[in-house]
């Protein structure tokens, strides 16, 4: 199912080119699962994923603040207290990410930070191909361009504030903003279109709805047809002939008719 684009457009339509960097053992994953990671946010490195900017934070808790006033009688009155906290923490835990650079520009410094060992390629794709590819529920799927921000004073409306998928899209500017990224937005829920760690198809048990260990998870694998998601592979610039025909094994091994290409900046012998 196509993802939700009408919520978060801030996608360039001129630029419709994504690429992501892949080291060789995620290459292979992709190849012999025909799947790709999600990861929970919660478990990325920016400590700022999936949270609020200072001044939202505090207009959200200010609202929470005004309805205890209603409730003073109330036995969930003292609960308003951590409210906007606990919405933020449980929407990290409840919602998953696979993330891509929009253009299909090479850098330096993401080869350098993806592929540190220098054995790796980029795949190359578009936004429509992403579209069409993954198996996700487009109910609860979303795709769309990061939007970095100062968590220190950017400010968000308070209904935005509280959609977990909506904060998803916000990071900071300081450490991540030269990624340029486009991200994959979905729920941390296995469905049919997931795919389990040893290759299986999710059971009838876990697709009943939100697995008791999803909170301990720290993301799952979301079916995709390569076919659709790849337009073309590009090897490392540090990768030697050997590594290169090794690709090209590869990629003829699973008979994707697509096409291998040296990088731009190639540095092998």
């Amino acid at each position: 199912m196509p993802f939700n684009r009408q919520i978060y457009a801030q996608i360039d339509t001129h630029v419709s080119e994504v690429s992501r960097y892949l080291t060789f053992e995620k290459l292979v994953s992709l190849l012999e699962r025909n799947a790709m990671w999600f990861s929970i946010l919660s478990y990325l490195q920016d400590k700022f994923e999936g949270k609020l900017p200072k001044p939202s934070f505090e207009a959200l808790h200010c609202s929470h603040m005004t309805m205890k006033s209603s409730f003073m009688d109330h036995p969930a009155h003292n609960q308003f207290d951590n409210m906007a906290a606990r919405n933020i923490e449980d929407g990290r835990v409840l919602t998953a990410v696979n993330c891509w650079h929009q253009g299909h520009e090479e850098s330096e410094r993401m080869w350098n930070e993806y592929v540190p060992d220098g054995k790796g390629v980029l795949i190359l794709s578009r936004i429509e191909r992403l579209d069409a590819a993954f198996s996700v529920h487009q109910e609860y799927s979303s795709i769309g361009k990061v939007q970095y921000v100062d968590f220190e004073t950017h400010p968000i409306l308070i209904q935005p504030a509280t959609d977990s998928h909506r904060r998803a899209f916000l990071k900071d500017k300081k450490s991540f903003e030269h990624e340029n990224e486009i991200r994959l937005v979905t729920l941390n829920a296995i469905s049919s279109g997931c795919l389990n760690d040893d290759g299986n198809s999710p059971t009838a048990e876990q697709q009943r709805g939100i697995d008791p260990r999803y909170q301990f998870r720290k993301g799952f694998f979301v079916r995709c047809d390569l076919m659709r998601l790849i337009e073309k592979i590009v090897v490392s610039p540090s990768g030697d002939r050997a590594f290169k025909n090794l690709i090209r094994l590869l990629v003829k091994r699973y008979a994707l008719p697509l096409e291998v290409q040296d990088s731009s900046m190639d540095l092998g012998a």
